[in-house]
């Protein structure tokens, strides 16, 4: 069973969640991975390391060239080949050039969790190069397509990357869920609604660790919420509803810009003038939620695992993520969903 099905009805989690050997499947964690730090401001920051900084509903998601694997999910990349994925992954997939087909030429892998971290800047997060034109494929995963948009050509251009729904994409589709804190604060913030967007696959793997990790966020109670599940909604090609998120949102993008967190209230004028310093973010926006969901991300985005290809892949789980952290997620989500 897909992730998207437990996404989707939590009640099913405990199928999604099914334990694998090895210390892979789709498992969680509470605890920060080492090696992790906080700091910085969206927009601004730079490099590599565990940093931080800086809804919806609709039809149930199918996943596009996606297969499950005793070693975590397989992908199919550019070049038709399959490789494993997972949120535990260190990354490091095999790095070789893309012949023969789309993007022919092309370098794709090599990128690792500690440079999976970028800036408010399209085209950035590529391991060791400066935001702006066409890097290649580090982390396997295709950069955002938003869509037609005002703005830059290179944000909305189909040529490149097909459109929002183009079943091509390693992953799938484009895809958002939109995750909003229940704030009480007499220093003014306020309730504030962030969204996540990338491929299908990614976007389904990461919404319950930011739902299960920034959970406090979510509700006024002690007990986690299980009405303020994300669900994920498909990005649309030139939609003019509220509930799409925009470039101009994005706080920080992620894994060679295939992922970004947007936040609904950010106006970036920077992406309509580039070389512009970006806009500062909201003072009153919950930055607590940010700063998990950005932290979150960097710990679990799926990254493509450095061993094998084909379908015989083995599964490389970064330090820090030990078998006691994933026991404790799976005890947790037991509870959450009466299994």
């Amino acid at each position: 069973m897909f992730i998207s099905e437990a996404v989707i009805n939590p009640a099913r989690a405990h199928t999604w969640l099914n334990p694998r050997a090895g210390g892979s499947g789709r498992h969680g964690s509470t605890g920060d991975s080492s090696g992790s730090s906080s700091g910085g401001s969206s927009g601004s920051s730079s490099g590599s390391g565990y940093r931080s900084g800086g809804g919806g509903g609709g039809d149930e998601p199918e996943l596009e060239n996606i297969t499950s694997s005793d070693t975590g999910t397989l992908v199919t990349v550019t070049g038709g080949i399959q490789r494993s994925a997972s949120p535990f992954s260190i990354g490091g997939g095999p790095e070789f050039t893309i012949s023969g087909e789309l993007f022919n030429g092309s370098r794709q892998g090599g990128g690792t969790r500690e440079q999976v971290y970028g800036t408010s800047e399209y085209g950035s997060g590529y391991p060791g190069i400066s935001p702006g034109g066409f890097r290649g494929f580090p982390f396997y995963f295709w950069p955002i397509s938003w869509g037609a948009g005002p703005g830059p050509a290179y944000l909305h251009s189909e040529g490149y990357y097909g459109k929002p729904d183009n079943t091509s994409r390693p992953g799938g589709p484009m895809y958002h869920a939109r995750l909003t804190s229940v704030t009480n604060d007499t220093r003014g913030i306020t309730n504030t609604t962030f969204r996540i967007v990338a491929d299908n696959y990614t976007v389904s793997e990461l919404v319950i660790y930011l739902w299960v990790s920034c959970n406090a966020y979510l509700t006024q109670g002690i007990n986690l919420n299980t009405s303020s599940f994300p669900v994920p909604v498909p990005l649309q090609n030139n939609s003019t509803q509220v509930e799409q998120p925009r470039p101009e949102n994005a706080i920080r993008y992620y894994r060679a810009s295939s992922v970004a967190l947007t936040l609904d209230t950010y106006y970036n004028t920077a992406v309509f003038s580039p070389g512009e310093p970006p806009t500062s973010l909201p003072q009153n926006m919950d930055s607590g939620f940010k700063d998990c969901l950005d932290r979150t991300i960097g710990q679990y985005v799926p990254l493509i695992d450095f061993y094998g290809s084909n379908g015989a892949l083995g599964f490389g789980t970064r330090p820090g993520v030990g078998i006691g952290q994933v026991a404790l997620m799976w005890v947790v989500l037991a509870v959450i969903f009466g299994l």
